[in-house]
């Protein structure tokens, strides 16, 4: 069926039944594995299937949790600690309980240093372990360092324990095509698509796919949507944010032709961000937005005082010709927006080439200038990859003393107005020696604006809960 012809659909054995709503998204999810989610389609599967430990709402970004009833905040010989009390009714797809023991397995996997968790290295300087109490629904996880609210490093998709042997889980683990969730949902991931079941109360499973036709991505995500109480009133949304956390920028090499920081200065004055996204994704309510550094425009660590440079802000010297890579699997993601670039510095008089590069190139070309990247911001917001020289996201090998000193003192902040203070010294200095070039977020690929117009939608933001 076409994007253009999906309808908004009911996923209910009964009219009294709460009902579920259909959104489309344009990619199979690689993996079930929540701890190995790194596409914006892994990250909405997980966010359908697995409750996490806290989150933040949509509307005031206040923390909350489905999982937890009460919990308190101590600090003891062993550093800070948050004693959890979670839900006696949480429980897993196959009926068994979601307890202190599946928490604590979640954190020992997540700090497994064998685990190839994208962020492990946050966590492990985070989290320094979790005791399961006797109460077998409350579990006790203590800190490395003073952190200015716990819960915020516990945003988290709960894994369950008896699921596992153990908490060295290798990506291609059988949970990662076949998994049960804790949203009364399962799923399995197929080659050219995904099915998720929805096992309600009282009524059969409920089922939705995600599948691959022609080459051309369509899927479903379901979420959930309160019954208007009166015929015809809209509904009232509680709704759950979910960033697509996709940023896209241009890593440069800070020798060569853009050795000077006028030069690259020279390079960022001539991107126009608007016209750029006006010509990869128009003007529409999801069009994404400008970013002026590593972080989402929604995250508190972006310092929302900077504005892009224009023509008159930098030096007037000519730039040389340049080539800029693009990585085969990220030209894939948006295949429109390399090409949108070069157009765009030619018309301001920057030659610019386009070179393919194969995927995980481990060492760029001497002759490439420029690295077009796509940049997914973990929900840690650590952005140590960019910085650090042997950095997963610095291919040029960068080293910036001033820029790994604030990153330092930002990861290391003891109290949320030093590290906001940080992070804002951190993303100022970025932008002020042209570290790179910031460009936008990701493209808003929901279908809410056709589905539910009188829902508002924000840019770069999927609604997964309506209730």
């Amino acid at each position: 069926m076409p994007l253009s012809m999906l309808p908004l659909l009911w996923l209910g054995a009964a009219a009294q039944a709460t009902p579920k709503a259909l959104v489309v998204i344009d990619a199979l999810p690689t993996t079930l594995l929540p701890l190995y989610a790194r596409t914006d389609a892994d990250r909405r599967t997980a966010a359908l299937l697995f409750e996490p430990l806290f989150y933040r709402s949509a509307l005031g970004a206040q923390l909350e949790s489905k999982l937890v009833e009460r919990y308190a905040v101590e600090v003891g010989d062993q550093g800070p600690a948050i004693t959890l009390q979670l839900s006696s009714e949480a429980q897993w797809a196959d009926g068994n309980p979601i307890d202190g023991e599946d928490l604590c397995f979640t954190i020992d996997a997540l700090v497994l240093d064998t685990n190839p968790v994208s962020d492990s290295a946050a966590h492990r300087s985070r989290l320094a372990g979790c005791t399961v109490g006797e109460d077998p629904t409350t579990a006790t996880v203590t800190f490395r360092r003073p952190v200015p609210d716990p819960r915020d490093w516990l945003q988290l998709s709960v894994l369950p324990a008896h699921a596992f042997s153990s908490p060295s889980i290798p990506p291609d683990h059988p949970f990662s095509r076949a998994a049960v969730g804790s949203k009364d949902r399962t799923a399995v991931l197929h080659d050219d698509q995904v099915s998720i079941t929805a096992h309600a109360p009282r009524s059969r499973p409920q089922h939705i796919q995600v599948q691959s036709t022609a080459g051309n991505m369509e899927g479903a995500a379901v979420v959930e949507v309160r019954v208007p109480t009166a015929a015809g009133a809209p509904p009232d949304p509680t709704l759950r944010r979910f960033d697509s956390r996709e940023l896209w920028h241009i890593a440069i090499r800070h020798t060569g032709p853009l050795a000077e920081a006028d030069a690259r200065q020279v390079l960022d004055a001539a991107l126009d961000r608007t016209q750029l996204i006006e010509a990869v994704w128009g003007t529409g309510p999801t069009a994404p937005v400008p970013v002026t550094g590593p972080f989402l425009h929604t995250s508190p660590f972006s310092n929302r005082s900077l504005t892009h440079r224009t023509p008159q802000d930098a030096p007037a010297n000519a730039s040389a010709p340049l080539q800029m890579g693009f990585y085969t699997a990220d030209a894939s993601v948006e295949p429109r927006l390399g090409p949108a670039l070069v157009s765009l510095l030619a018309s301001r008089g920057v030659a610019i080439t386009l070179v393919p590069l194969p995927n995980a190139t481990a060492t760029l070309p001497p002759d490439i200038d420029l690295l077009l990247m796509r940049w997914v911001p973990p929900q840690t917001d650590h952005v140590g990859p960019l910085l650090h020289p042997d950095g997963a996201q610095n291919p040029f090998q960068t080293a910036d003393s001033t820029a790994l000193a604030l990153w330092t003192a930002m990861d290391a902040a003891p109290t949320a107005p030093e590290e906001q203070a940080a992070a804002h010294a951190l993303h100022a200095h970025l932008h002020a020696s042209t570290y790179a070039l910031w460009l936008t977020e990701g493209d808003a690929r929901s279908r809410w604006p056709a589905e539910l117009p009188r829902i508002p939608l924000t840019p770069g933001t999927y609604w997964t809960e309506l209730r």
